[in-house]
């Protein structure tokens, strides 16, 4: 088992909350989650098969993002 921890932030540096989160990976593993207030999202319990071994996909979502 492994866990992967990210923390989202704005290109100064300022955490970004609410940042939908989808990790996939091997043997149809999904989850979808929203960062915290301090930009931080923690995928606990991951078999590291599914999820260390190159084999995985993360993509970040931001509703109404307008960058500066």
């Amino acid at each position: 088992m492994c866990k992967m921890l990210l923390q989202i932030t704005d290109d100064k540096g300022a955490p970004l909350s609410a940042v939908l989160l989808s990790l996939s990976g091997e043997k149809q593993y999904r989850s979808n989650n929203l960062t915290h207030e301090d930009g931080i999202m923690i995928f606990i319990g991951l078999v590291s098969i599914e999820t260390c071994s190159g084999n995985t996909g993360l993509n970040a979502c931001v509703k109404s993002f307008v960058p500066d």
